[in-house]
């Protein structure tokens, strides 16, 4: 699943939250972030086998999980 998690607008390597928290360093998979320094992979996953965090391609399709006020019924 895609998180809202990036490098994006920061430097390579630099994963942020939309609110400029950065992304601990203890969710990652072993050997992630991996290959930002090439600007391949600046978004981040949430991989469900292992629920550790992956840097991934943007350009990739998957699902996103969203949170939303009661209100609003769907993304």
């Amino acid at each position: 699943m895609w998180l809202s998690a990036s490098d994006i607008g920061s430097a390579p390597g630099d994963f942020k939250w939309p609110d400029s928290t950065p992304v601990d360093s203890t969710s990652w998979a072993v050997n992630n972030p991996n290959a930002y320094k090439e600007g391949q992979e600046t978004c981040v996953v949430h991989d469900m086998k292992d629920g550790r965090l992956r840097d991934w391609d943007c350009t990739k399709t998957y699902y996103v999980l969203c949170e939303l006020p009661k209100q609003i019924t769907a993304c």
